[in-house]
């Protein structure tokens, strides 16, 4: 099991303070303003019960928000369709999807919860533009068993690949070559509540870690446990597996995306 402290390890390019903020200028209202003795500079001499009074009155114009908003909705006023490539013999012969029924179904609902892949498109365009980067994680249902037919593999439901936006916040370290992602962990923090009548008195954290083995992508899970009181883990606690998994894909694929200068957005599986 790996130690706690080698899996909050993070990358020398993960700047959570960065994204917070990139994140309270975009959305601005109540949750910039709640903030705002972190945006204003206290001046020399300025007693902090002046300050906090301008703390209380002062105003944010959103528009950097505005902006990418409007960028974003006039990229994608027109909806996205899926085209199959063109004839290899002939580029002015359009080819034909594999699988019509299933594309079709996809951009209707590539998440499994209802959500266009327009939709996801766009929300990710607006993190890409707003954070500089942003993740989609593409997934298949999992099954006990390899399907030999077509026929098997849709009874099953395995040939139905979804897709969803991961806070890009959870992505803490990398590494990453030519081919794009060697390795990634993933994390995030959970405090639910014990039914309607039980307390959230327990923190979950959660690392989840990607990596290439025997040639394919596979993952590991890592799931500390602790009160919210405390303590906390300890750097070198040893924290248990909650979860793992081999994928059919070859690499962790991640596919760069500008949106300006030093802008990418990163695609994983």
């Amino acid at each position: 099991m790996p130690l706690y402290k080698t899996l909050k390890q993070t990358n020398e390019a993960y700047d959570p303070g960065l994204l917070s903020e990139l994140d309270d200028l975009f959305v601005g209202g109540y949750q910039i303003a709640s903030k705002a003795g972190k945006y204003l500079t206290q001046l020399v001499g300025e007693h902090d019960a002046r300050f906090q009074e301008r703390c209380n009155v002062v105003a944010y114009q959103p528009y950097f928000g505005q902006i990418v908003s409007q960028f974003a909705s006039a990229l994608f006023a027109q909806p996205l369709d899926v085209k199959p490539a063109a004839d290899a013999s002939n580029p002015d012969t359009p080819g034909e999807l594999p699988d019509p029924q299933l594309y079709r179904d996809f951009a209707k609902d590539c998440d499994r919860k209802g959500g266009s892949f327009q939709d996801l498109m766009k929300a990710a365009l607006i993190t890409a533009l707003t954070k500089r980067s942003a993740i989609v994680h593409l997934d298949a249902p999992a099954v006990d068993e390899v399907p030999t037919t077509k026929l098997e593999e849709e009874a099953l439901g395995s040939n139905r690949v979804y897709a969803y936006e991961v806070p890009l916040e959870q992505l803490i370290d990398w590494a990453e070559d030519k081919n794009g992602l060697t390795w990634a962990v993933l994390h995030w923090i959970e405090n639910p509540r014990k039914g309607p009548f039980g307390d959230r008195d327990t923190i979950y954290e959660h690392f989840k870690v990607w990596y290439l083995e025997g040639g394919f992508a596979v993952w590991q899970e890592f799931t500390a446990a602790y009160p919210v009181a405390g303590p906390t883990p300890t750097d070198d606690q040893e924290i248990p597996s909650s979860g793992g998994g081999k994928t059919s894909f070859k690499r962790i694929r991640s596919e760069e995306r500008r949106v300006g200068k030093e802008c990418r957005s990163r695609w994983s599986p």
